[in-house]
């Protein structure tokens, strides 16, 4: 059990939520993450926020950078200890025949799934190679031991498998070390095509049906480009 754990689960079943889209998704691991570094949970590295009205905003005290991405802060020369969430390609799997999963014979509409499978590498990065070796430990900690929980919470299929990396240098104008941790991850899509139909209406309405229409559209946009 991860020290803390019940603290940690308590919170997480409190949200609830149902994650749909990749930008959600990757919020949801900064999420997680910068919650397990609160100052609450008494671990040597510590995120918080400015304040409560603004939880996105890292506190200037914060020990810890937990960022999406990264690339900035290293531009900048800095070494503070971060963990730079980063999004692998999602590849949707079909579930059921046309992805439909419901059909409605008095109102016509449809509703449909999929499944989602994707990944992250989580990097782990300090001027220390023992302070990134023992973040790395954390991060992959939480999210393999509180794998349920966070299935659960965010109704998310599966989480895994896990693999963290040896610790290496990777600047040789600063000192830099960094640790990946990677994490598989399948997820649920869910999605009704009502809203859409007015959209698709409208796009006939406007082409007359004719692929001209559509020829232009495409040649015209590369206007201004050269």
């Amino acid at each position: 059990m991860l020290p803390h754990e019940d603290k940690l689960s308590s919170a997480m079943l409190e949200v609830g939520a149902h994650i749909r889209s990749p930008l959600a998704l990757t919020g949801m691991m900064l999420s997680i993450l910068r919650h397990r570094f609160h100052p609450n949970f008494g671990l040597p590295f510590v995120w918080k926020p400015v304040s409560e009205n603004d939880p996105y905003t890292e506190h200037p005290d914060s020990t810890i950078r937990v960022e999406a991405g990264g690339e900035s802060n290293r531009d900048a020369g800095s070494v503070k200890p971060g963990v730079y969430v980063v999004r692998q390609p999602i590849h949707v799997q079909q579930m059921v025949l046309d992805d439909m999963s419901s059909f409605g014979l008095r109102t016509g509409d449809r509703t449909f799934l999929a499944r989602g499978n994707t990944g992250f590498t989580l990097i782990c990065e300090s001027a220390s190679k023992g302070a990134s070796s023992s973040i790395a430990d954390i991060v992959m900690s939480t999210f393999m031991m509180g794998a349920n929980l966070i299935e659960r919470t965010f109704n998310i299929h599966k989480l895994g498998p896990y693999s963290l990396s040896a610790t290496s240098s990777i600047r040789k104008d600063i000192e830099v070390y960094e640790t990946h941790v990677s994490i598989g991850m399948q997820y649920d899509l869910k999605w009704a095509n009502l809203n859409l139909a007015p959209m698709f209406k409208e796009i006939v309405a406007k082409s007359s049906n004719n692929e001209q229409y559509f020829v232009e559209t495409y040649t015209k946009s590369f206007i201004g480009d050269e």
